[in-house]
């Protein structure tokens, strides 16, 4: 066996007996470990105590209520709160019935084939098995490795159903089945409301059958939903009260974890109008290079690589107000895009994939200094290690878009 048979044999065997193991531990195992790292202060706790409100006929939105439900499942007030549309405790009903440690292993175990369904429609899409050859089994690794994922999985994370929603979109918009691609970013918005942000895209593409898809299944989900909520003698103004009331007041509760632009400039001991002041001028900066770099490059290079997309999700997240370390697993889906037009483009730009790896490095930097037992927790810095990598995937692609202006602009 040639070496690197050898080398890719070892790969593919390290994917079998540690990664999946481990990823099999997280999902089935852990979720029961309260006091151990388990869900205890994970998002599906507030879910799951969301769909029990709305089966009791309670409030969903009431942080004392929720407050009240975790107490009596065993678990001290975390300030992790329900902040979602009713749909998602609405389809966690059946599963309310159940103990929270079942009802958490069916849960992580959906989030697991989603993950693993993400990646193959990435995989497939931009015919990753061909681009990458035998160093495909690292790809699975880095994405396995990755701390949003891993945490993500670990806490039931609904952003694992967000990435692989906008996945699903991505790939029905590249073959050409645009009402599908509306309907799954729909699907996505749904689940957090930001996403919301790509139809403008659309909007300026002329693609009708996207917008007129994403419209009819928004309002057919959430108008099903109100139905359904009727029938049920619950309150069917549930997602008007969200609209209204709770997502215009949305905040995190603490900014530890926030690699938002918000939450980085949040860590620096700075005046409240100081803050201000600097988070709308660099946002609006972020938004003008993302807008004129889209502009800059050509239409034949957003049309086979969806390149938009590698600029406008990063800066979603970076001006989005909230972005949690395990939010940034929608990075997958532009790092892909990034690593592929690297690999495919001249040697000018391939640089930029040392950029790309090293950006996925501070992604991961944080969990790479707790390891270590480097202390960080005093550091505004070296907390911002993840924002630093987000910041490094905007700022590839988007010098990506320069190289591919002047390249076009010479020719």
């Amino acid at each position: 066996m040639s070496p690197n048979r050898l080398l890719t044999a070892v790969l593919w065997a390290t994917i079998m007996v540690l990664i999946l193991p481990l990823y099999l531990r997280i999902a089935f195992v852990d979720p029961v470990d309260f006091y151990k790292g388990g869900i205890g202060a994970g998002d599906f706790k507030a879910y799951y105590i969301a769909a029990q409100l709305l089966r009791a006929g309670r409030s969903i939105y009431d942080p004392v209520l929720q407050d009240e439900a975790g107490l009596e499942l065993g678990f001290e007030p975390d300030q992790v709160y329900y902040v979602y549309p009713s749909v998602l405790a609405h389809l966690l009903l059946p599963l309310s019935r159940l103990s929270i440690e079942t009802a958490a292993r069916i849960w992580n175990g959906l989030n697991l084939l989603l993950l693993v369904g993400a990646l193959a429609l990435l995989t497939k899409l931009f015919h990753l098995r061909q681009v990458l050859g035998r160093h495909y089994p690292w790809l699975i690794i880095l994405f396995a490795l990755a701390a949003p994922v891993f945490s993500a999985l670990r806490i039931g994370q609904a952003n694992i159903w967000l990435l692989f929603l906008l996945a699903a979109m991505v790939y029905f918009y590249r073959d050409g089945r645009l009402g599908l691609a509306g309907s799954a970013l729909a699907l996505a918005t749904v689940i957090k409301i930001f996403p919301a942000a790509l139809l403008l895209w659309f909007a300026w593409r002329r693609e009708f059958r996207v917008l007129l898809a994403f419209g009819l299944t928004w309002t057919a989900v959430l108008g099903l939903n109100a139905f359904l909520l009727a029938v049920g003698r619950r309150d069917w103004l549930l997602d008007w009260q969200y609209f209204t009331r709770i997502l215009p007041h949305v905040a995190p509760p603490r900014q530890r974890d926030n690699q938002a632009l918000t939450g980085f400039l949040s860590r620096f001991a700075l005046s409240e109008m100081g803050r201000r002041l600097l988070l709308a001028g660099f946002s609006l900066t972020i938004v003008a290079v993302t807008a004129v770099a889209t502009w800059r490059v050509r239409l034949s290079v957003h049309e086979r690589y969806t390149y938009w997309l590698a600029l406008w999700l990063p800066a979603l997240l970076l001006v989005g107000g909230i972005t949690w370390t395990t939010t940034l697993i929608l990075l997958l889906i532009p790092l892909v895009i990034l690593l592929v037009v690297g690999l495919e483009a001249n040697g000018r730009v391939r640089p930029l994939l040392l950029l790309l790896a090293f950006s996925y490095l501070l992604i991961n930097g944080v969990r790479l200094l707790g390891s270590f037992g480097v202390a960080f927790e005093g550091s505004p810095w070296l907390m911002a290690l993840p924002f630093y990598g987000l910041m490094g995937v905007w700022g590839t692609a988007v010098l990506w878009g320069y190289f591919n202006f002047e390249t076009n602009h010479r020719e």
